[in-house]
């Protein structure tokens, strides 16, 4: 698992479909995360937690980003997609 710098923040999301959105996190100049293709990190939000697989390759050092999918009764990706519709 992968520690997100501390003040990462949502710089963007685009919806992709119906059920699935790009998530970009972004942080300061230099905080930097070292990760691995494939690596996770869980995100909290939306009163819960949950963990989501980086899709960003590890040479991105400006941010990472995210592909969710939209689950039925998902309260964190639930809480999110209502933040952007």
């Amino acid at each position: 698992m992968a520690t997100l710098p501390q003040g990462a923040r949502i710089e963007r999301v685009e919806p992709l479909t119906e059920g699935v959105a790009r998530i970009h996190l972004a942080w300061e100049a230099g905080a930097g995360l070292d990760f691995k293709a494939g690596q996770w990190t869980i995100l909290h939000g939306g009163g819960g937690k949950r963990c989501f697989s980086i899709a960003s390759p590890p040479s991105d050092r400006t941010g990472i980003t995210y592909l969710i999918e939209r689950t039925g009764a998902g309260v964190w990706t639930s809480h999110r997609y209502a933040a952007t519709h």
